[in-house]
C-alpha cells in the first residue's frame, strides 16, 4: 500500500515525536541536563560481598564526568572509582560515590573531570548480606572553565619628596 507525501512527512514526525517523548521517559527522574552527552545506564545484581566492575568512557578533559547509582539496596553497595592505570595497578581508588542530600533521587554520586580521554572504571561492592540489584547511570556535561579574571587596576605611582640630603 502506497501513502501519499503527506502521509509519510506526518507518520515520520509522529515517529519522530514518540523517540523523543520515550527518552524523556528514560531520562525521567534524573537531573540530566540539555547539554549532557554519553547517556548510560547499567543494571548489576550483586549477591552478598560480590563486586563488578563496570565501564565507563570518558572522552575529554572539557567535559565533566557524573555517575549515580540508585536501588534499593544501593546503600549497602560501595561504590569505587578508578582511571585505567590505577585498575591496571591495582592501586587505590580516584574517589569514592556518596549520598548528596542535594540529590536524594540517587543513593550515591560521584562527579570529577580528568585531564585526559580514558576508560573510567567503577567497582561496585555489595557490603550486605542480601543480593542487591542497583543502576548506576553516567553522562558528561561541558566543563566551563571560570570567567577570565579581572585585571588589577593599576596603582598610581606617587612622587617622593626627595631625602634631606637631596637623593629621591
Amino acid at each position: 500500500m502506497k501513502f501519499s507525501k503527506p502521509v509519510q512527512l506526518f507518520a515520520l514526525s509522529a515517529l519522530v515525536l514518540m523517540m523523543a517523548v520515550s527518552a524523556t521517559a528514560l531520562f525521567a527522574g534524573h537531573d540530566t541536563p540539555p547539554d549532557a552527552r554519553n547517556f548510560q545506564c547499567t543494571t548489576v545484581t550483586l549477591a552478598p560481598g560480590q563486586s563488578q566492575t563496570v565501564a565507563i568512557p570518558y572522552s575529554s578533559k572539557d567535559y565533566y564526568l557524573k555517575m549515580m547509582l540508585e536501588g534499593a539496596g544501593a546503600d549497602g553497595v560501595k561504590m569505587e572509582v578508578f582511571t585505567s592505570e590505577q585498575n591496571a595497578k591495582g592501586t587505590g581508588p580516584v574517589g569514592l560515590g556518596t549520598f548528596n542530600k542535594f540529590e536524594p533521587a540517587h543513593s550515591k554520586v560521584w562527579e570529577g573531570r580528568f585531564l585526559f580521554s580514558d576508560i573510567i572504571y567503577v567497582r561496585l561492592t555489595n557490603t550486605t548480606n542480601a543480593p542487591v540489584t542497583v543502576r548506576l547511570c553516567s553522562y558528561e556535561r561541558l566543563w566551563f572553565p571560570p570567567p577570565t579574571p579581572i585585571p588589577p587596576t593599576p596603582v598610581p605611582r606617587i612622587e617622593l619628596p626627595p631625602d634631606e640630603d637631596g637623593e629621591s
